[in-house]
Parts: structure tokens; sequence; C-alpha cells
């Protein structure tokens, strides 16, 4: 079977459900109709001539066959994605799509220069698309591994092998409450870990040890994985939970919630540039990082 220019379309399509668990994640991802993700894919399997998996009312589910295409299909689409780089690396024009990923409630943070840099990065290459995907850390290192963002940003999570993760700076982060808490009114700036673990504390899925670490024996009300959610239930006044500064910084200032924390009850959360370890060139994601550090640099040296 040689493939024609509707086959890799096809075998796109057929990625992108299978990564996002069905046809509605697709849908969003890519852009098209249901209807129209539901003809490529019939269209491929009638090349292939085998069923590529089942859906229905049981929903989503890949067959033997389909799970070895899929995998195959990872390994094709990475390889003309590398190759189309490397043309345009030859051009000296950086085209193409650069994919990243970011944590959530990040753009309320001065000091994380993303979108500087995205504005610097398209200037030098306005022939390239840009999509940032915000997502939770563990998905983000998932992405990352299966080629399915160039680069992310955020706290290390797993390690992955094949992964590589540079420092990129640390973000502070103190306890709080809302205007409805309890200990809103309460006169200590830091109450007495005998007074916070008295109430049901909010964390974070992949925070939890660091912030458990630092109010022995909590009471745990909540676990989220977004820094929004965390934020919804501290403003209920039933939970107390860590936020970054940053973040926390609009409802301090209208009074809706206030520090627990003095110098001594705070976390500093390292957040990593995650990239896949390849000694093959990626033009798209070696400008952007470019553009990353020179931004940073500066910073440095104006400081």
């Amino acid at each position: 079977m040689r493939l024609a220019n509707s086959d890799i379309r096809a075998l796109h399509v057929f990625q992108a459900i299978v990564d996002h668990g069905g046809f509605a994640g697709a849908e969003m991802s890519l852009g098209i109709t249901q209807s129209a993700l539901s003809l490529h894919l019939k269209k491929l399997e009638e090349r292939l001539g085998f069923t590529l998996c089942q859906r229905g009312r049981r929903g989503f589910k890949l067959t033997d066959r389909g799970a070895i295409v899929y995998r195959q299909a990872g390994l094709i689409l990475a390889e003309i994605e590398s190759f189309e780089d490397s043309l345009s690396d030859l051009r000296r024009k950086v085209s193409g799509k650069l994919r990243i990923g970011l944590v959530d409630n990040t753009v309320s943070n001065f000091d994380f220069p993303i979108s500087e840099a995205i504005s610097a990065f398209l200037r030098r290459a306005p022939e390239a698309e840009i999509e940032v995907v915000v997502d939770i850390p563990e998905h983000l290192e998932t992405e990352v591994a299966n080629n399915n963002l160039h680069l992310a940003i955020g706290p290390i999570i797993f390690h992955r092998e094949g992964l590589q993760y540079r420092q990129f700076y640390v973000e502070q982060h103190s306890l709080y409450c809302g205007r409805r808490h309890p200990l809103f009114p309460h006169p200590d700036p830091e109450p007495k870990q005998a007074i916070l673990r008295n109430h049901p504390m909010v964390v974070r899925s992949y925070g939890a040890n660091e912030e458990l670490g630092l109010i022995q024996n909590a009471l745990i009300g909540s676990r989220v994985s977004s820094m929004e959610a965390a934020a919804h239930l501290i403003l209920s006044g039933c939970f107390i939970g860590f936020l970054p500064d940053h973040y926390a910084r609009r409802w301090l200032q209208t009074g809706e919630m206030r520090s627990l924390s003095s110098s001594g009850l705070v976390l500093h959360t390292a957040f990593s540039i995650i990239t896949r370890t390849s000694r093959q060139k990626q033009p798209l994601r070696d400008q952007f990082m470019q553009e990353l550090v020179a931004i940073l640099s500066k910073r440095m040296h104006e400081a």
C-alpha cells in the first residue's frame, strides 16, 4: 500500500481520535465535524481492509490491529513532521505549527514571559503557526513524550525517560482562606498548626506531598488538578489551600481572600521547560526557546 496525501490526513485524524479517547475531543482539537472525522476513519479502514476501532453506545475502543496502526502512525507522522522541519531549516524559514503546553493560570505571573516570547517568535517566524495547550502537569509530560507537544512548561511530575528538563523559574505559593472562612478574621497572621489542621484543606493532585509537608496531619477536604478549581473552593469559605501569590493577588486586593502565611509557611514550586531528548533539529521549538532564553537573559541583566 502506497500512502497518498489523503492517507496521511486520515492517519492524522485517526491519531487525534485515539489521543482524545473518541470523536468529541478530536472534533475540538482539529476543528472539523464528527461526520467528517467518521468519513476519514471509514476511508482509512477501507484502504487498509480491516477495522481499526469499535465505536458505538459502548464507547470507543481500539482493535488489536488498530493499536498497531496507531503506533506505526505516530512514527510515520513524526518522521513527516521532522522532514518538513528540516526542509524549513534548509529554506532558512521557520514554518509549520509550534505546539506549546502550559499549566493553568500562569498569565497573571509577570515573571513568566511566555506571551513576550510568543510575540518575539512570531516576529522572527511570521510563516509559523502556534498552538497553546493548557492542561494539568501530568498530561503535559505525557503529551511531550508522545510527540503531541514540542515543549511544555510546568512542574516536574514523573521524570520520564526520553524527556529533558531545564529549570525555568521558581514560583512562590502561600496558604489562603476566603472571606467567608472562620479564619478570615483571625488575629494571628500565621495561625498555629493546631488551628490550621482543624480546617479542611484543598490540595493539588500533583503537589499534595509538598503542601501536606508544611501542615502536619492536615484535614484533606478536597483534591483538585487545577489552580482555578482550588481558588473556587477557597473562595467558598469552606477550605484553606495554597495558591501562587501572583494568582491570589487579585482577591487579596478586593478583600475576598487573606494570606495565612508568614515567611515560614510558603512553598516554592520549580517550573521546568520539558522537551523530548532528540539529536534531530526541531527549528520551531529551537527558535522559540532561543527567544525565551534571550528574554530571560535580558531580564537578568536589567535586574
